[in-house]
């Protein structure tokens, strides 16, 4: 039998899971519980580039200060850290999107308008309820996503192409994350559309 292999990185995961958010975004017309899976690939994309925004050279800015200080201490004494890797966790990765202080000339820290600040907060806390689910019945009404997505997506949008740190040359990933981006915000205009005269 072969051997089949799904390959990904902190760099290009980002651009995976905007290609999903389309993906889903096509069917919430007609599927309604499509936007649990739009809330968690729009989530999953804007960790993985806030990841890559603020991990630095030595891969180390998005783990936790604690981690960071134990790896530092034993790379300083010549040995393999002990402790398990601890990642930062949602809202410390989009606090320091905005507070970097070692960056490139031309890189910019992200200055979220106060809509995008709520709407990453409200993706965070939707996400938590879908992928920790509790045994209970849940309605929602959703005709608020397409708002919190696309200000999630203008920010994905900001860290890729304007913080310096995802994609500093065009190539394949930068254009099919342009392509991603694109696609699912005309798709939100059809949605907000629709929703708007229902």
């Amino acid at each position: 039998m072969a051997e089949i292999w799904m390959r990904t990185d902190y760099q290009h995961e980002g651009v995976h899971a905007l290609e999903m958010v389309v993906e889903q975004l096509k069917e919430v017309l007609e599927d309604p519980y499509r936007w649990k899976w739009v809330v968690v690939a729009t989530h999953n994309a804007l960790h993985a580039f806030m990841v890559a925004d603020v991990s630095g050279s030595d891969l180390l800015g998005a783990m936790t200060e604690k981690y960071a200080k134990h790896w530092r201490e034993q790379y300083e004494k010549g040995e393999h850290p002990k402790k398990p890797e601890r990642l930062a966790d949602f809202p410390e990765l989009f606090e320091r999107t905005q507070i970097q202080t070692q960056r490139f000339v031309d890189a910019r820290n992200l200055d979220p308008t106060e809509s995008q600040e709520d709407s990453v907060g409200r993706l965070n806390w939707w996400r938590g309820e879908f992928v920790h689910y509790k045994p209970k019945s849940l309605s929602i009404e959703v005709s608020g996503f397409p708002e919190i997505v696309r200000d999630c997506l203008d920010v994905a949008r900001f860290l890729a192409f304007e913080s310096m740190y995802v994609f500093r040359v065009q190539d394949e990933w930068s254009e099919r994350t342009e392509r991603a981006l694109g696609e699912a915000n005309a798709l939100l205009d059809v949605i907000k559309a629709s929703y708007s005269t229902a």
